[in-house]
């Protein structure tokens, strides 16, 4: 009688304990924090937005795809300010004759020069009659993929011989052009530069004084270059000042 006593309590026992261990569990369960879903306005919990692809056809802004260092031609689309002004850039179009028309100077040549070259060529005129100071600011939206290029060897005694790229609208004269290719070596005779043209089948020559032209400014004589054109600077074998 009293094991049969004791198996009854030892069961009571197990009872108990098994009750208390799953309302301890219960107990757990609902102290864990329940995730609350975020709202519509919380931005730190805002569903991530999907990220649209880069289509094939997307367009970077205009100016970013041009170099800037490239000289300016006829056809290209150029951006102007002038800083002190404080409103936006106008956009311009150099004309057939290389030139931009510009407010309050009128018609500015630019083809044939860089985009730092046109800026200090502008902000020059500006100066002389318009302004104290002038912040002159010029960027290449578009380049005219058609603009033709015309080619002039230069050959001799020049210190970077070699093929010269004339835009077009850009006027080139032989002077200009030694210039380009870093001017005369100490052995050139200046005095008769070569210029050979080809016209109708026939080939044609002409002498240049270029060292007039640049010591005594004598443009008069200075020859406008055409596509196809060949300067040869011949070589002094003495030196006479």
């Amino acid at each position: 009688m009293a094991s049969c006593l004791i198996r009854l309590v030892s069961l009571a026992v197990a009872l108990v304990a098994t009750e208390l261990s799953g309302i301890g569990q219960e107990v757990s369960r609902r102290a864990e924090p329940v995730p609350i879903p975020p709202s519509a306005g919380d931005a730190a919990y805002a569903a991530p937005q999907a990220v649209p692809s880069p289509s094939v056809n997307a367009t970077l802004p205009r100016a970013m795809l041009v170099d800037p260092n490239k000289r300016l031609a006829v056809g290209d689309e150029v951006s102007f300010e002038v800083v002190e002004d404080r409103e936006a850039p106008i956009a311009k179009v150099i004309t057939a004759t290389g030139d931009i028309d510009l407010t309050p100077l009128g018609r500015v040549h630019v083809a044939g020069n860089t985009r730092t070259e046109a800026e200090s060529a502008i902000k020059r005129k500006l100066e002389e009659d318009f302004y104290y100071s002038a912040t002159v600011r010029l960027s290449i939206n578009r380049v005219n993929p058609v603009a033709n290029v015309g080619k002039v060897t230069i050959t001799g005694e020049v210190v970077a011989p070699g093929v010269l790229d004339i835009l077009d609208g850009d006027r080139v004269t032989v002077n200009e052009a030694i210039l380009r290719r870093g001017n005369f070596t100490k052995f050139a005779k200046q005095e008769e530069v070569q210029l050979s043209r080809g016209k109708g089948g026939k080939a044609e020559t002409f002498t240049i004084n270029v060292k007039e032209i640049q010591r005594k400014g004598r443009n008069e004589n200075d020859m406008v270059l055409q596509d196809g054109d060949r300067i040869f600077i011949k070589k002094a074998w003495f030196r006479l000042e």
